[in-house]
């Protein structure tokens, strides 16, 4: 078990780090058009719309291939 374990670990480490980098990069984008974003303040409305696209992207990117994994269209 400790070895199934140690290789879920492995095995996310990178994405849970790419992920990371890009919550950083999205954050210093925000960061950058703060000034942007106090002056028109109902630009700030579409921050939620924006990450959650995101996420939805993310979610079909993923099913698409697990998809792909499952129908043996796809190779590891």
């Amino acid at each position: 078990a400790r070895s199934h374990s140690a290789l879920s670990l492995r095995s996310r480490v990178g994405w849970l780090g790419l992920f990371l980098v890009g919550l950083w990069s999205a954050a210093f984008i925000i960061d950058a058009f703060e000034h942007t974003l106090q002056a028109n303040v109902e630009l700030a409305h579409f921050v939620p719309l924006i990450i959650g696209q995101g996420g939805n992207a993310g979610s079909q990117a993923v099913s698409s291939v697990i998809r792909g994994l499952a129908g043996k269209e796809a190779r590891r």
